[in-house]
């Protein structure tokens, strides 16, 4: 059975096997648009990796010294007290203490080392209780010679309070003056 198509028929069937293949070009350029940008993407990225690992291989260098003087000051002096003996550890303490704060012209106000045995952790501890007056910026720089100690001294506590108000008679201590309380903790191992 042969069936007859009518001229509009004809012509729709004609238009639809066009319109088919167009369609289907369209499409296929539209992956391959998609494919060409996702790759653009990716070699854009995959190039910013790159300068960023030759600045890295250049710093290098200089990451090297920086770690190899890290090692040296390490060697150089341990980072725990080293010491069978708790009262040389006490008074080694008090001298590495006393030293970084001198060197800020800081007079302590207290200064009391206690001796604490942690059996659980199988350890000794240190424990130093400052207080010293200092205007706010002093209080940093003594800071900043207790965090470069060795051996490795860590402030457990830290407060600031304000000196009370002085008497008309007494004299000011001197502008935005602290009083600093800290305490210290060291670890003692015993060899």
């Amino acid at each position: 059975m042969i069936v007859a198509l009518s001229e509009e028929q004809k012509r729709a069937a004609a238009v639809g096997l066009l319109v088919i293949p167009a369609l289907l070009l369209v499409w296929l350029g539209l992956q391959l648009l998609l494919a060409h940008s996702a790759h653009h993407d990716r070699m854009a990225h995959l190039l910013a990796e790159r300068a960023h690992d030759r600045a890295l291989i250049k710093k290098a260098p200089i990451w090297n010294t920086q770690r190899e003087t890290l090692r040296t000051l390490s060697a150089r002096t341990p980072l725990f007290f080293e010491t069978a003996q708790p009262a040389t550890a006490t008074a080694r303490m008090q001298n590495d203490v006393v030293g970084a704060i001198a060197s800020d012209h800081v007079t302590l106000l207290r200064n009391e080392v206690e001796l604490e045995a942690d059996n659980t952790r199988q350890r000794t501890e240190l424990r130093m209780l400052l207080s010293f007056n200092a205007d706010i910026a002093t209080v940093t720089r003594v800071l900043f010679h207790l965090r470069q100690a060795r051996p490795l001294l860590f402030v457990q506590a830290f407060e600031l309070h304000a000196l009370p108000k002085p008497t008309a008679a007494a004299p000011l201590p001197g502008p935005n003056i602290l009083q600093a309380e800290l305490t210290l903790v060291g670890v003692v191992q015993v060899p």
